[in-house]
């Protein structure tokens, strides 16, 4: 499938996967910073380049650190799937 734009959507290869998830992330980054709303908690990106599953190298970087909250930015994964 080549690449192709039509209206406001994109078709073609690597248009929502890992780099698809980078860019939303950033986004909702600027529109939280863009509210001036206190930021209590540290947030922390972390690509890889991992498979999406069993991802062994980014598994113990994530797993280093504790955290209260985790956003998997891969489109492929079901809600009761542990992130990896």
């Amino acid at each position: 499938m080549p690449f192709a734009p039509s209206g406001p959507k994109i078709f073609g290869p690597g248009v929502f996967d890992m780099k698809a998830g980078i860019v939303q992330a950033l986004f909702a980054l600027d529109a939280l910073l863009a509210t001036h709303a206190p930021v209590r908690k540290q947030i922390v990106f972390l690509w890889t380049s991992d498979e999406e599953i069993g991802s062994e190298s980014s598994r113990k970087l994530w797993r280093r650190k504790p955290h209260t909250a985790m956003l998997s930015s891969s489109s492929n994964r079901r809600s009761d799937q542990e992130a990896s």
